[in-house]
């Protein structure tokens, strides 16, 4: 432990000694500040590296040696922190005893709680050490605070305090006790917890176990299916015809001769519609999944909460009482009174006795910046939480704040957000350009406020380059490197944390942002307006002396596009909705029972909509049951392993029976609308509904006979309850049908879909990146003018492009015959995590299609932070606003489609602006609000 200059002061205003002795070399700086005021100082340390941590002006003044050796003279001070803990018990007492004959005035400091620094063999609670001084007359200074120093600091004096030192060792023994007891219940309560989360987690891993012996079992039975198979093609007459020329080939080019060669390297280039297309300009992409967000466990980590007091008494009531209510051990409370008056004095002696908290006393205000380094320096834990006064903390705010710290060792700074926190604040952070103070809705807690947060929190952990200092955690190590707060240029308070962060961050320390905590905060009552204006402007002008202005400029510019933080705060917008949508939903359609009718075999945008939708309903207590044909099993749970609802697979003949368990059977696809007509001609049939995806008819040649069945599927019952995601699709019903059916809004899966962290480097540190759906199995996405477009670009602009396509494979039939003699990179057919993922990792989404019913793809895309192109014809411009959130385009128009992915290669402020935007606004179309219009549709009541 080095002390600070302001601690070396205080020691030289309170003690005024002639002569200082250092034991353990605890003084550092503070010798040349003592010997510049005429103080004689001496010290020793214990071994040569320890001396090498001295100041090279003091090491003249110090010796190596140990703490039990005779002294040279008697000194007016003797100064021993945390040196006697590094001894043997016995050399300990023995170096007591040598102190206590070369002084009559001592400060000492223990840490009882490094148990697992193995420098300190002599770990012992302050009584003992009281002990020990009071067998040579050396007793605790009750009047005097010498917990400015270190945890557990005291002065001892030759004589003084007698009983009453005494008395307050016997305190001191009972609080080391209890603090023993609690640490004792702490770790049982963090085993029995964690014991539960593993078995959740045990739970998981059989479910995981089964799901994978069953997809073993599955391509087994493939296996056995393909090899069988095979045998017949051998022994067919086609068979036999190939081996025979297989065996010309190996005659005619023998393996791995000359003329192999040749035959291979001609084989490797395709042919494509007259031109010769390389597929080496094609790179496969790996695209992880997004994780499933882990179960949250106790911190294990010491923490001390350091809370700076200057009246405002109310506001210091709140969040004392929230922080005892709302924190798990282990943790200790460090109260700094900074010249509180009387009443707030007196409330926090009281609250300090009864709490066990360390209390440190100012008689005259010296500003926040000297209070929380108070704090900090009596504080060693792993890790320090600077709390406001004027704070109110939610539950597990402490275990939620060290979880953030531990994602990434490179963590040094931690913070929540707040209602009104500068750049932490949601769901605003500006309101006419001020601050946006963020007042809760109505009739809203706290403490339900910090439990939704909480709950639709993905745990991004977001970095920022500034953190706000209203509860600003520290990690030890970061103090061990950069120190305290700059008391010289921010003691009074205001930017002294945006200091102490920007320092961290030269040191190599990263700042983040615990997304799943929040705390309100008051907002300071301890200054005026007018005085917080004053210190905010000189701190300002302060912190731009010291880093320069194009280090703090470029920091407020992160901070006002970061793409993570403004999906956060977007999030917040709809959080209150969405949980009200919920429990509305629950109030009126609990123990509902549905069938959704889902003839599907892979993964499938409109599938994944009506799951997310399922899984609302769910949480509204309503029973979602999907059925699906029985050949479709296989490849259906590949492509969804854990659904999260029941799956029946059956015949579409077992529709009919199986749907009267049901209150309602709903279709989704035009092949299953007619599965429900046994079910309308029952006696007491279920209410009968059909999800319409989109306008299907314009999914086949017109006149055919799927155009025709797809067109009846409508009006296949006269009492069918449709409803669509778009108007668009509502018209074109009436338009050809005459149906008339209900929208209930679009909607995509926003917690899923989001901006998260990237993966890789974001522009300009890399070229645009533009993306694509392509699948050549659905000509009215255009995947040949798709392809034809990106290689436009990437020849355009070949060191500002990259193309990425999805949605195709290599082995498609259809992937051969598409444009392919361009530089792009093919992800594959996706899973929805996946699609997440890639997303988020693109600047530009193209979807070129003649025509979308909703348009869903691009939704996400614009939900993950992505500038969108969208067709103008179909349902797109339900969410899509041209230039203002996406440009919509006539996408018959090639030219058209070239100009405005060229803006937007072009044109980054565009860009950003619709990227800005979309985040905003796709927000509003969260899936609570079409899952309460289904069950609306459904069983009755207006849409919403």
């Amino acid at each position: 432990m080095i002390l600070s200059e302001a601690v070396i002061e205080q020691i030289v205003t309170d003690l005024q000694p002639a002569s200082v002795f250092d034991a353990g070399g605890a003084l550092g700086p503070g010798v040349e500040t003592l010997r510049a005021r005429g103080i004689e100082v001496e010290g020793l340390v214990t071994s040569a590296p320890d001396l090498q941590q001295v100041p090279p002006a003091a090491q003249p003044y110090y010796r190596i040696g140990s703490v039990g050796e005779r002294l040279s003279k008697h000194y007016d001070l003797i100064v021993c922190l945390e040196a006697l803990e590094q001894l043997p018990q016995t050399e300990a007492e023995q170096a007591i005893a040598n102190l206590c004959r070369h002084t009559d005035d001592l400060l000492f400091s223990s840490t009882p709680f490094d148990f697992k620094e193995v420098t300190h063999v002599n770990v012992q609670p302050p009584d003992y050490w009281a002990e020990q001084f009071a067998r040579h007359g050396f007793f605790h200074d009750v009047d005097y605070d010498g917990s400015y120093l270190a945890l557990w600091a005291m002065r001892l004096r030759r004589g003084h305090g007698g009983a009453l030192g005494r008395v307050v060792g016997a305190y001191e023994r009972r609080l080391w006790r209890l603090t023993q007891e609690n640490s004792a219940r702490r770790d049982l309560s963090i085993e029995l917890r964690n014991e539960l989360a593993l078995k959740t987690q045990a739970e998981r891993y059989q479910d995981r176990v089964q799901q994978q012996e069953q997809d073993i079992r599955l391509l087994k039975d493939q296996l056995a299916a393909w090899q069988a198979r095979w045998s017949q093609l051998e022994a067919s007459l086609g068979g036999r015809l190939l081996k025979r020329l297989q065996n010309f080939r190996a005659g005619l080019a023998p393996p791995r001769s000359m003329r192999d060669q040749l035959l291979e390297n001609l084989a490797q280039r395709v042919i494509v519609r007259g031109r010769i297309a390389p597929d080496s300009a094609t790179r496969l992409l790996p695209v992880e999944l997004i994780a499933e967000r882990q179960p949250l466990f106790l911190h294990q980590a010491t923490v001390e909460i350091v809370v700076c007091v200057h009246n405002a008494l109310d506001d210091v009531r709140q969040c004392l009482d929230s922080v005892v209510q709302h924190t798990t051990p282990p943790y200790a409370l460090i109260l700094v009174d900074d010249g509180s008056a009387a009443p707030t004095r007196d409330f926090l002696l009281d609250f300090a006795a009864q709490q066990h908290a360390v209390l440190i006393r100012n008689d005259l205000a010296r500003g926040y910046g000297f209070a929380a380094n108070q704090g900090l320096r009596a504080a060693q834990a792993d890790y320090m939480i600077l709390l406001n006064s004027d704070t109110i903390v939610t539950a597990e705010w402490l275990d939620r704040l060290v979880a953030c710290c531990e994602a990434d060792s490179r963590i040094g700074l931690i913070g929540p957000l707040s209602n009104t926190a500068s750049w932490q604040s949601i769901p605003e952070i500006e309101d006419h350009g001020d601050w946006a103070a963020n007042p809760l809705p109505e009739g809203m807690t706290v403490d339900e406020m910090g439990r939704l947060l909480a709950e639709y929190s993905a745990r991004l952990y977001p970095r920022l380059p500034f953190l706000n200092g209203f509860c600003y955690g520290i990690k030890r190590a970061v103090i061990q490197q950069n120190g305290y707060l700059d008391e010289e240029h921010f003691g009074v308070g205001y930017g002294e944390e945006d200091d102490y962060t920007l320092r961290a961050r030269k040191a190599g320390f990263q700042v983040a942002i615990a997304d799943d905590v929040y705390v309100h905060h008051a907002q300071s009552r301890s200054y005026s307006h007018e005085k917080r204006r004053q210190l905010s402007g000189e701190a300002s002008r302060t912190l731009v002396q010291k880093h320069g202005a194009d280090l703090i400029d470029a920091g407020v510019a992160l901070c006002q596009t970061d793409k993570v933080m403004q999906g956060l705060r977007a999030r917040a917008r709809a959080m209150l909705e969405r949980e009200a949508l919920v429990q509305q939903g629950r109030q009126r359609y609990a123990g509902r029972r549905i069938l959704m009718v889902l003839p599907l075999a892979e993964p499938s945008g409109g599938g994944n909509v009506i799951f997310d939708e399922a899984l609302i309903m769910r949480r509204m207590g309503v029973e979602v049951t999907l059925f699906n044909l029985a050949e479709y099993q296989t490849r259906f749970e590949r492509a969804y392993p854990s659904l999260g609802f029941p799956v029946i697979y059956g015949t579409p003949e077992e529709v009919g029976k199986i749907g009267q368990r049901f209150d309602a059977v709903v279709a989704t696809h035009n092949t299953s609308a007619e599965w429900l007509v046994p079910l309308a001609q029952s006696d007491q049939p279920p209410v009968l509904g059909y999800y319409i995806q989109g306008f299907e008819p314009y999914m086949y040649p017109p006149g055919t006979p799927d155009y025709q069945h797809a067109l009846h599927s409508y009006s296949v019952l006269p009492n069918l309850k449709g409803f669509t995601k778009t108007d668009w699709t509502r018209l074109e019903v009436k338009k050809y049908t005459g149906v008339e059916i209900k929208p209930i809004g679009i909607s995509v899966n926003i917690d899923l879909f989001r901006p998260r962290p990237p993966l890789d480097p974001v522009w300009p540190d890399r070229p645009v990146r533009v993306a694509a759906m392509v699948r050549p199995s659905a000509p009215y996405r255009e995947p040949v003018f798709t392809m034809d477009l990106l290689k436009q670009m990437t020849r355009r602009y070949p060191a500002q492009v990259e193309a990425v396509i999805f949605g195709t494979s290599p082995d498609d039939p259809g992937y051969v015959g598409l444009p392919r003699d361009f530089p792009f990179t093919l992800a594959g057919v996706l899973s929805q995590r996946q699609v997440a993922r890639l997303l988020n990792e693109v600047d530009v989404f193209l979807d070129l299609s003649s025509h979308q019913a909703m348009g869903l793809t691009a939704l996400e895309a614009m939900a993950c932070g992505a500038a969108v192109v969208v067709p103008q014809q179909g349902g797109a411009t339900s969410f899509a606003r041209h230039g203002e959130n996406s440009l919509v385009i006539d996408t018959a128009s090639h030219r058209a489609c070239r100009q405005a992915v060229q803006r937007l290669i072009e044109d980054h402020a565009l860009r950003q602006r619709l990227q800005q935007q979309a985040l905003r606004d796709v927000c509003a179309f969260f899936p609570e609000r079409p899952a309460s219009n289904i069950l609306e549709v459904l069983f009755g009541g207006p849409t919403t």
